[in-house]
C-alpha cells in the first residue's frame, strides 16, 4: 500500500510539471553603464512548457534617455528542479519617453524609438507551489536617435523654416542587474 501511493504521488508531480501553465515576472533592477547607473522595472507574462517559457515584456527604462521597453522574452532552466539556473534573452523596441525636448525659440531636440536587447543568466529560487525568486544578470543595449533641430534664415513673410542641423544616434551598453519574483 505504502509503495503504491509512493509511485502514485511521483507520477502526479511528473504530469503537473509538463502541462502548459501560465507565468508572471515582475523584476527590478540597476543599469550600469558608461553614462551613469540608472533604475529600471520590468513585467513580463507568458506561458512555460517544461523547462522553456516565453512572454511579452514591458519596463521603464530610465537610463539616460528615459524609455519604455517593449520585447520579446524567452527562457530556459538548465536543471529539471524548482531550484535552478538560467538563461534568457529580449529583443523588442525601446519606446522613448520624452519625444521632445523644450523649444527654447531657437531650437529643439527630438527622440526616436529603436531598437532594445538583452540577454543573460541568473538562478531561480523556489518558494511555495510555483512561486519563485529571480535573480539575474544581463548586457543590456537600447538604441536612441536624438535629432536637432534649429532655424534657419527667415524669409520676410512666414514663419521661419525647421533645419536639422545634428543627428545623433546612441547605443547605450549597460550590464543589467535585477532581482524579481516569478508566479
Amino acid at each position: 500500500m505504502l509503495s503504491s501511493c509512493c509511485l502514485w504521488s511521483a507520477g502526479q508531480e511528473s504530469s503537473n510539471h509538463e502541462k502548459v501553465r501560465f507565468v508572471s515576472n515582475l523584476q527590478a533592477g540597476l543599469l550600469d553603464g558608461n553614462a551613469n547607473t540608472a533604475f529600471q522595472l520590468q513585467t513580463i507574462n507568458g506561458i512555460q512548457y517544461k523547462s522553456w517559457m516565453t512572454g511579452i515584456g514591458v519596463g521603464l527604462d530610465y537610463y539616460k534617455v528615459r524609455g519604455i521597453p517593449l520585447f520579446l522574452d524567452l527562457r530556459k532552466n538548465i536543471l529539471d528542479k524548482k531550484d535552478t539556473p538560467f538563461l534568457f534573452g529580449d529583443i523588442g523596441i525601446h519606446f522613448s519617453w520624452v519625444k521632445n525636448s523644450p523649444d527654447y525659440g531657437w531650437s529643439k531636440a527630438t527622440y526616436d524609438n529603436g531598437l532594445f536587447y538583452e540577454f543573460g543568466g541568473g538562478y531561480r529560487f523556489s518558494l511555495q507551489k510555483e512561486r519563485g525568486i529571480m535573480l539575474s544578470a544581463g548586457y543590456s543595449v537600447k538604441v536612441v536617435t536624438q535629432k536637432n533641430y534649429g532655424y534657419g534664415a527667415c524669409p520676410p513673410i512666414g514663419p521661419c523654416p525647421e533645419v536639422i542641423f545634428g543627428r545623433y544616434d546612441y547605443i547605450f551598453r549597460r550590464l543589467s542587474i535585477k532581482a524579481g519574483f516569478i508566479f
